[in-house]
């Protein structure tokens, strides 16, 4: 009877654990992207191998540092604007809202041709193992995505856990293989792509390098396998407690685990049979490593190869989902694929004063001061704003099944199938070098945003990456064996997406609720250069005598120091307080001139170059935000300063400044 009870305690503790919410840490950001990305380095890269040793070598080498140095950037900007929406989020407000829409909508493409190309190579390896015909592949397509979604859709506790483990499991396989293939290297043998032909019983030793420069060029893409999804980790930026902190750890820890892990995996396999020319052509990279430690056959040890390849078509469905779930808050989707589950409640943690001053009174001396009580309320709200909406099911599902689609597609015109890599990759190309454009905008334009991380490589990196992604861009466009089909089916979707864009989503888009939270501050930034510019030619058409004069500017800093700012604002701009009240007041590089703010018109027009989404509705409307390109507005209270100022500004902003 103890054993019992002991056991119905024990399962009443796992279900009331699982009924709190999950608080991610740097361990699990790590395992999410690690899961995204493994299943990469034990397929589809040595595909690569047909260029030679050496060509795949520098490939391998480039695509890694670029890479690299694109997640040092993204990890800054996590830093500075920890936006769970992708690269999306930042290229809206740095490139403009047009440029940011296709860039969301092309990297959701991406994850999602990523995952159907994953569960395709996962049912051709289940059927072989399996020893079962090709017809029964589409039957395991959908019990994988059945059996992923469930999870994801699940999400909290059950979806981290589960995602750690395969992190670790895949993770540990690897090693064993690296580890474990030592034994069996001898590069002098194996590393030449040596073609033998047994009809006339003679070889052909083409070296380290096939092909020359074109066949570099056409290979080059095949080297993203090893990294492709490692910049999705920010997706989880509203499942941190400390996004800013925490993000740039797991970003990090991440791409230099992957980098060392590509090194190794590349140069062992190269280094031990069956070779380089019989390796290239290999459906599981891991097959010859695996049969020499354990005296298996390839098809006994390819179940070693199954646990990377799910959790990577697994993992991909986490990023989709957000993004989606992005696009639509802002309503550059239809609503209702924004759905979600609803959220667990927080852990819980007694937060309040009185058990703090408790718990540190042996140790510790706490003065009882309105600082104190402020701090905790502070954490305790941010704790419970954390994941109030579990998962985006809907998003989710409708992704999966637009990946489906794609499987079948390659199964009935294997044509089809052969290209998906290709504008995979082209659609991954464009976001990253739209990415590293978004960091080049944050180091110029966006200096006065706190951040708590610095990429050491800084400009130069992200240059770097860029020039790295648009070779790869060029690859898939001019270099493959497809008669330019990636380019075209690109070009075709960019003209859907256009014609959609301005035809339905250019008059419904907002700001999300996110978005004003952590990224109107640099949508506000934008259009203070933009005002700033349109003046500055404004006033070189204007005769001199008519220019405005210069000590109508001052800095925020002034603003903050010698004055108070207070506020009149209605009520459909209530909810944009909180957005630039603190941050606002920390860019101090930023001036506040009577020729900016002047009307909502001004801020959120597409009058000026920015694109900035121009309407909150009225009363009229829900409240919910609309955006029409040619919508009248009405004025909104002028913001005044104190008594003893006389000069005024009229703004559509919400400002609040204090005194320190």
């Amino acid at each position: 009877m103890e054993i019992k009870a002991k056991i119905i305690n024990y399962i009443h503790s796992l279900n009331e654990k699982f009924k709190t919410q999950y608080l991610v840490k740097e361990f699990d950001l790590w395992a999410l992207g690690i899961t995204i990305v493994i299943g990469g380095q034990y397929f589809g890269w040595n595909a690569g191998l047909s260029s030679g040793f050496g060509s795949m070598a520098i490939a391998t080498c480039l695509m890694g540092s670029a890479y690299v140095g694109l997640i040092l950037s993204v990890s800054e900007i996590s830093s500075a604007l920890p936006f769970a929406g992708g690269a999306y989020g930042l290229a809206r407000c740095s490139v403009g809202f047009y440029p940011g829409f296709l860039v969301g909508c092309f990297e959701a493409f991406e994850y999602v041709i990523y995952v159907a190309t994953s569960a395709v190579s996962l049912g051709t390896m289940i059927c072989e193992l399996l020893g079962l015909s090709v017809t029964y592949q589409p039957l395991i397509w959908f019990l994988f995505y059945v059996s992923a979604l469930s999870i994801q859709i699940i999400g909290g506790r059950a979806f981290w856990y589960c995602n750690n483990t395969m992190a670790v499991v895949s993770l540990l396989i690897l090693l064993i293989y690296v580890f474990g293939s030592c034994q069996y290297i001898n590069y002098d043998k194996y590393t030449p792509y040596i073609i033998t032909d047994d009809t006339i019983n003679s070889t052909t030793d083409k070296g380290m390098f096939v092909g020359g420069m074109y066949e570099f060029m056409k290979i080059f893409p095949l080297a993203a396998w090893f990294y492709v999804g490692v910049e999705s980790i920010p997706f989880a930026a509203d499942k941190v407690d400390n996004p800013k902190k925490v993000i740039p750890m797991g970003l990090i820890t991440c791409v230099l685990t992957l980098f060392s892990t590509s090194l190794l995996v590349y140069f062992i396999t190269c280094g031990i049979p069956p070779g380089v020319e019989q390796t290239s052509s290999t459906l599981a990279v891991f097959n010859s490593g695996f049969s020499k430690m354990f005296n298996l056959t390839d098809k006994q040890v390819l179940v070693l190869s199954l646990p990377a390849t799910y959790a990577t078509a697994f993992g991909f469905i986490f990023p989709y989902g957000k993004l989606i779930e992005a696009l639509s808050d802002s309503k550059l989707l239809p609503r209702i694929l924004g759905t979600k589950t609803i959220g667990v409640p927080p852990e819980t943690k007694d937060y309040t004063r009185e058990s703090r001053l408790s718990s540190h009174h042996s140790n510790s001396h706490i003065s009882a001061n309105d600082e104190e009580d402020k701090s905790v309320k502070s954490d305790e709200e941010h704790r419970n704003s954390i994941d109030v909406k579990s998962t985006p099911y809907v998003a989710m599902l409708i992704g999966s099944g637009l990946g489906y689609f794609i499987c079948l597609l390659q199964y009935y015109c294997p044509y089809i199938g052969l290209q998906l890599f290709n504008i995979c990759m082209l659609s991954a190309f464009f976001a990253y070098i739209s990415q590293c454009a978004g960091y080049l905008v944050l180091q110029t334009k966006f200096q006065s945003i706190k951040r708590e991380f610095h990429s050491p490589f800084g400009i130069f990196g992200a240059i770097y990456s860029a020039l790295v992604f648009s070779i790869g861009a060029v690859s898939v466009i001019y270099f493959q064996t497809d008669n330019h089909f990636a380019i075209y089916v690109f070009m075709c979707m960019t003209g859907l997406l256009s014609c959609y864009y301005y035809g339905y989503a250019s008059k419904k888009q907002t700001f999300s609720k996110a978005e004003q939270k952590i990224l109107f501050v640099a949508h506000v930034i934008t259009y203070n250069g933009a005002k700033r510019r349109q003046s500055q030619m404004k006033a070189k058409k204007r005769p001199s005598h008519a220019s405005v004069p210069s000590n109508l500017s001052y800095s925020s800093t002034n603003a903050i120091n010698s004055r108070k700012v207070s506020i009149k604002h209605n009520h459909n701009l209530a909810r944009v307080v909180p957005i630039a009240s603190n941050q606002l007041s920390q860019s101090n590089n930023e001036s506040l001139d009577s020729e900016k703010f002047t009307s909502e018109k001004d801020l959120l027009g597409t009058s000026i170059s920015t694109n900035i989404p121009k309407d909150f509705n009225d009363d009229n409307d829900s409240d919910d935000e609309k955006v029409d390109d040619n919508i009248k507005y009405k004025k909104l209270n002028k913001i005044e300063e104190e008594p003893h100022s006389s000069k005024k500004l009229s703004s559509p902003l919400i400002i609040r400044s204090f005194k320190d």
